[in-house]
């Protein structure tokens, strides 16, 4: 389960790069026509990492945990994924 105001307890991640990331997964679902559940799926799983994990060492390690939320959504809920 998510806890709720999980960002509070990270340095580098805030509502702000959160909202990036969400952006960032819709970006990539509206290019390669994903369903809306992947990419709902992809924003869940990143949001409980995030509300497990609280050590990063850079905003690019936020966004490679991300895309490989979306690529795990992908494997459970596409069909045929590009």
């Amino acid at each position: 389960m998510i806890e709720h105001g999980y960002l509070r307890n990270h340095h580098i991640l805030n509502l702000r790069m959160r909202s990036y990331l969400v952006r960032h997964i819709f970006r990539i679902s509206h290019k390669h026509d994903l369903l809306r559940t992947t990419t709902y799926l992809a924003v869940h799983y990143m949001d409980l990492y995030f509300s497990r994990v609280f050590n990063f060492r850079d905003q690019f390690e936020t966004v490679a945990v991300a895309q490989t939320c979306l690529f795990i959504a992908m494997k459970y809920e596409e069909i045929y994924p590009p």
